[in-house]
């Protein structure tokens, strides 16, 4: 950037003073004092459009200089940890660029706080604007960046665009990828088709944040649109996504028009970007200058569906509560947020429904569908199209291709979703990869046996060993897989927290058919790791959280949940996973016993048989019972986590209708009852659950996925 020559007497000329509160305003740790807000008017801006090149915006005072930071929304462009100075900013015209850097900023944090989500409102962590020459993991001024709680703007390269911050939809966008990294993990270690919908939930939410949404991406970075007063250039056009029309400069210096074939129907996704197998071509030859990558091409089947939505009659409010609903339905639909497909997607959004009215939901479900339809993404693995994916759907399935039954499931949504590897032909591939979505691979056989579980967990310590920490810098949340290493050379860890793991069903006492909210979001700390170390053991993402003490005996995989006892008195609690059982003694692993997250292997603790259900571990600590997580298993009728004799009498009542009637038919019970993986439950089950139970080792009933 080039120096400044002109300070103050610029911005005097064109931003005139509204009000200067005199209250102070506390900000985060991050910004050093306290800063008096300033309310500001910008009388001409000449890189915005021309609808917007008169507007407000929000600055601070602090010792008699201004800077470029909104108190109210804690949103600063950074001169490294700190507000920019206004009068030392660089460049003659970039004033203009951060007046609508920080509007823009202001606009989408707006739009997400009117939404519910408290993001860094609710911390101490500002949200930095940096407007760069050459975006550092790009390389190019034509190109936008989000990083933790950091904006970076491209400039532009002055011939075919401007300041990447003069549209709010991109900044929105590039907000958007702050708010799924923080809930669903959408900042790295993604794979396959969760980089479409992220880029997909960024553009959706960007245009529905822009006042003057057209659905197209990025109209006014387009220096021939500003001229002209026209929207027709854009990224992206998710209207008509095959009809984008994108300006460039050539090598020669000449400006032309690139057509950008983004997709809007999956078949013809697939057809360009995946090999016969199923897998990514090489994407190399794909990438260039214009944004037209898989993660792209591929976004626009989600955003198109998200335009004729709302063309087909869902409101504005409707589809802002809706989209911003699915960020978090998403977790229920996967069993890794970093693998969410675009079935998931489609799961996520129709069961965002439960956030609107109720008179509205019937209709927005129909048009849900059908924008879906048109896109051709259907819900992978829903055969008998109720919307849910269920051992129904392997019955259905198994009848069709056993023709026990004459039906056609060749219309096109059902077919689509019987396809379940995408093969374009239903078979028994599709059966068996179905079954594999529905039941764990993990036998109960095998996790109860200790020299399985032995081995098991030796494995792991190897990549979880006990010089690491379960850790993440900075209190952001989303953190790599596994553990990093990181050492506090003044003992403490302020700032820092665990790894996260998000867990998506989790019954109560195992009767209930219902689900705590608060566990639909993260594990952190000891929880965290022992729910990690529970999801890659058993593999799946449905858990009974049981308080009965009466029947508790330690089982294998386990994440037990403890009272710590320091002198007599409770302290905390504390989470655990158990690796072997002999009798009343236990070993397990954890983290965070000391307060800093160390992991540790191979400790002992030692149940007691009073009647809080006390523990004491290898250095006689003492602990009191207060929960345990596991598993769903198939058998476990009573939901009191073993199979055994009890549970053939449930079965019996479940099916004759004796049951409590708030037992009866839930959901639980017929995943759990279905002995024969056939979707109802009846007399067969009954017999299944007969023979398993007299002789479990000689069968391989497994868990619920």
């Amino acid at each position: 950037m080039k120096a400044r020559n002109k300070h103050i007497r610029i911005l005097a000329a064109s931003i005139a003073m509204i009000a200067a509160a005199q209250s102070l305003c506390l900000t985060g740790s991050a910004v050093d004092g306290n800063y008096t807000p300033l309310t500001v008017s910008v009388s001409y801006n000449p890189l915005a459009p021309k609808n917007m090149q008169r507007f407000s915006v929000n600055l601070g005072r602090k010792d008699g200089k201004d800077y470029y930071y909104d108190c109210k929304r804690n949103i600063l462009i950074a001169n490294g940890n700190m507000p920019m100075e206004v009068n030392s900013s660089d460049g003659q015209t970039y004033w203009y660029d951060y007046t609508l850097m920080m509007k823009n900023a202001a606009t989408a944090w707006d739009f997400y706080d009117s939404l519910g989500w408290s993001g860094y409102s609710g911390t101490s962590l500002p949200l930095y604007l940096k407007l760069e020459t050459n975006l550092s993991s790009r390389s190019n001024p034509n190109s936008a960046s989000a990083d933790v709680n950091a904006i970076k703007i491209g400039v532009g390269d002055k011939v075919t665009t401007q300041n990447w911050a003069t549209d709010v939809d991109t900044i929105t966008h590039e907000f958007t990828h702050l708010v799924t990294g923080y809930k669903l993990g959408w900042d790295g270690g993604m794979a396959g088709e969760t980089f479409c919908l992220a880029e997909a939930y960024s553009d959706i939410m960007g245009e529905l944040a822009d006042p003057t949404r057209d659905w197209k991406i990025a109209t006014d970075q387009y220096l021939y649109n500003i001229k002209n007063n026209t929207n027709r250039y854009c990224q992206r056009d998710l209207a008509n996504p095959f009809g984008t029309q994108t300006p460039y400069q050539d090598s020669n210096g000449n400006i032309r028009f690139l057509n950008n074939n983004f997709y809007s129907t999956y078949p013809a996704l697939r057809a360009a970007f995946y090999n016969a197998d199923g897998s990514l071509k090489n994407l190399s030859a794909n990438q260039n200058a214009y944004d037209h990558s898989y993660a792209a091409a591929g976004s626009t089947l989600i955003s198109h569906a998200a335009y004729l939505m709302m063309q087909m009659g869902i409101t504005e409010s409707e589809m802002k509560t809706i989209w911003y609903r699915s960020m978090d339905k998403i977790k229920d639909m996967t069993e890794e947020t970093r693998f969410a497909t675009f079935s998931d997607c489609r799961k996520a959004v129709i069961a965002a429904l439960d956030a609107i009215d109720l008179s509205r939901q019937a209709t927005c479900l129909r048009i849900i569908k059908d924008a879906f339809d048109q896109a051709q993404i259907y819900i992978r693995g829903d055969v008998n199209d109720d919307g849910l994916v269920d051992a129904k759907d392997l019955k259905m399935l198994d009848d069709y291709l056993n023709n026990r039954y004459w039906f056609n499931i060749n219309y096109c949504r059902q077919f689509g979703s019987a396809d379940v590897n995408y093969d374009n032909r239903v078979d028994q591939n599709d059966y068996r990869e179905l079954r594999a979505m529905l039941y764990t691979a993990m036998t109960q056989k095998n996790a109860q046996t200790n020299l399985y579980a032995m081995k098991w967990a030796s494995k792991k310590q190897a990549y979880l060993t006990e010089d690491e920490s379960w850790i993440v810098m900075n209190g952001y949340p989303n953190a790599p897989d596994e553990s990093v290493n990181i050492s506090f050379p003044d003992g403490s860890h302020d700032g820092f927290k665990s790894n996260y793991v998000t867990i998506n069903t989790t019954f109560f006492s195992g009767y209930m058919d219902q689900c705590n909210v608060a566990y639909e979001e993260p594990y952190y700390e000891c929880a965290g790791f022992a729910k990690k170390l529970q999801y890659d053991y058993f593999g799946t993402t449905k858990y009974l959280q049981l308080y009965d003490l009466q029947n508790y005996q330690p089982k294998i995989g386990d994440h037990l949940r403890v009272q710590c006892y320091s002198r007599g008195h409770a302290t905390s609690e504390h989470s655990i996973f158990i690796t072997s059982v002999n009798g009343d003694t236990f070993t397990y692993a954890d983290c965070n016993s000391s307060g800093y997250c160390e992991i540790q292997w191979g400790h002992t603790m030692t149940m007691h048989r009073n009647a809080a259900y006390t523990f004491t571990n290898e250095n006689n600590a003492s602990f009191e019972f207060v929960w345990v997580e596991r598993p769903m298993m198939q058998g476990d009728v009573n939901g009191d986590g073993m199979v055994d004799s009890q549970d053939i009498s449930e079965i019996g009542r479940v099916i004759n209708g004796t049951a409590p009637t708030r037992y009866r038919n839930t959901r639980y019970r017929n995943y759990a009852a279905d002995m024969n993986c056939d979707g109802v439950v009846d007399a067969r089950d009954t017999s299944a659950l007969r023979n398993f139970v007299a002789a479990p080792w000689n069968y391989d009933y497994g868990y619920l996925k």
